[in-house]
């Protein structure tokens, strides 16, 4: 799991898809974050297509997961 917090938008790559090629699997879930922080560009998706994964699902991270990772008192720094 990455946590991004502040205004930067970061971009996912080919090459940060690791260990789940060799894995039967059918949908990969890409968690984006909590504000949809961490790009998931087309190229991104048609590759990890290629290898075999039919369907690839950028969904961003539920807030109350994130409350639950950082504990209930948690307050990140979160954009307007």
């Amino acid at each position: 799991m990455v946590c991004v917090f502040g205004n930067d938008r970061h971009v996912l790559t080919p090459a940060m898809i690791t260990g789940v090629y060799d894995v039967s699997i059918e949908v990969l879930v890409i968690g984006i974050g909590v504000d949809g922080a961490l790009a998931c560009p087309e190229d991104v998706k048609r590759s990890i297509r290629d290898q075999g994964i039919a369907r690839v699902e950028p969904r961003r991270t539920p807030e109350v997961e994130l409350q639950d990772l950082l504990g209930e008192n948690a307050s990140p720094q979160r954009r307007p």
